[in-house]
């Protein structure tokens, strides 16, 4: 079983390109799963010795451990993950098991959003100053939500990482296929030749968005930059960079596009959050 993990966690890196923090998140749920068999079970466990019987043990043990319902739910979902993995790329029958695992009955809200007017007023309220920090906070809020990229991917850029003629994310490690910048590219262009130049302190700073110390941005940073123009725009005060990736993927579901092709052109690994959405858009 230690085996078939391993291979998991490999497949969710290498095949689906998931992020550190959600491969993380999937190899503690599914080793808890593990674990919570062989006790239920008083046996170690081989992987055809998982049936509907003993995971219905697994979702009563959950219920028992007083988790939030948004807790108990994202640990069924790193389990059927699992499970279809086993299913798909293993040659284990666990059909009958993953029919089995349901969701809990009280999902999670949908997230919060902006609108496209509020999104464009949060951008604008930094685009409007001529500060090498503003010209900065725009290019990052722009890029945020042209591209959808999560906080840790924004502040791991580096300059390299950005081709301006091209008017796309290089591919790399990171970036197996090329990303377009949209709308982001013309704050990019005139951050990167007219205000990043004014915060560099050291010409060996790789970094695309530094601080004012002229050293990479922390996700910390970024978090300021998002709370301090959206107080300037009028807006919440409950805004983080996530909120602007599922603001993203709320617009593009309401201008008709498909779950697959927005999970696509994300990058998600999994479809977990755009069933965040399905209130309001079911596909």
């Amino acid at each position: 079983m230690k085996d078939i993990i391993n291979r998991f966690l490999q497949y969710l890196e290498l095949d689906r390109n998931s992020a550190q923090n959600t491969i993380l998140a999937y190899r503690t749920d599914v080793r808890q799963f593990i674990q919570v068999l062989r006790a239920v079970s008083d046996r170690p466990i081989e992987p055809t010795q998982i049936d509907v019987e003993i995971v219905e043990k697994y979702s009563s043990w959950l219920n028992r451990q007083g988790y939030k319902t948004a807790t108990v739910a994202r640990k069924i979902a790193a389990v059927r993950t699992f499970l279809d993995y086993m299913h798909s790329h293993e040659g284990f029958e666990t059909r009958a098991v993953l029919d089995s695992l349901d969701l809990p009955q009280n999902p999670r809200q949908p997230p919060k959003v902006l609108t496209k007017t509020e999104l464009e007023k949060l951008i604008q309220a930094a685009a409007q100053c001529n500060s090498p920090r503003a010209t900065r906070d725009a290019a990052a809020l722009s890029l945020l939500y042209a591209t959808g990229l999560r906080a840790a991917e924004v502040i791991a850029l580096n300059t390299a990482d950005i081709d301006l003629r091209s008017g796309i994310i290089r591919k790399n490690e990171a970036y197996p296929d090329s990303i377009s910048l949209g709308d982001a590219l013309p704050s990019l262009k005139t951050y990167i030749e007219k205000g990043r130049p004014h915060l560099l302190r050291t010409p060996e700073v790789q970094a695309l968005f530094i601080n004012q110390r002229g050293q990479r941005l922390s996700r910390q940073g970024l978090w300021l930059i998002v709370k301090r123009w959206a107080a300037e725009a009028g807006l919440s005060s409950d805004i983080s960079p996530q909120t602007i990736r599922h603001s993203l993927i709320r617009h593009l579901l309401e201008h008709g596009k498909s779950r697959s092709e927005v999970q696509e052109l994300l990058r998600l690994s999994s479809p977990n959050t755009l069933w965040l959405h399905r209130k309001s858009h079911r596909k």
